[in-house]
């Protein structure tokens, strides 16, 4: 894009290879193996952890103060977003 623009600020010739040389010509990506992460798999169990404590404390905090609400709408999110990123792990893993 500011190629296009440099005409403007020179004396207005232009390159005859700057078309050529102002796109991508090709992208290689390289699919390599994930190994698995000790320290992922150790904050993925601690997160497990937090996520049964919270569903604990808060059945236990809506029956003791009478909060108009049901647990699983606070848990139930919780525990699908866990699940989420516990699986997008362990098939990025487990694929290779």
């Amino acid at each position: 894009m500011l190629n296009s623009l440099a005409p403007l600020s020179s004396d207005g010739r232009v390159d005859p290879n700057a078309y050529e040389q102002a796109f991508v010509r090709s992208v290689e990506v390289k699919d390599e193996p994930m190994p698995r992460s000790r320290t992922v798999e150790v904050i993925l169990g601690v997160g497990w952890i937090l996520i049964a404590f919270k569903w604990w404390l808060v059945t236990w905090a809506v029956a003791k103060y009478h909060i108009p609400i049901h647990p699983l709408v606070i848990n139930i999110p919780t525990v699908i977003f866990g699940l989420t990123c516990t699986l997008v792990y362990w098939f990025r893993v487990r694929r290779h």
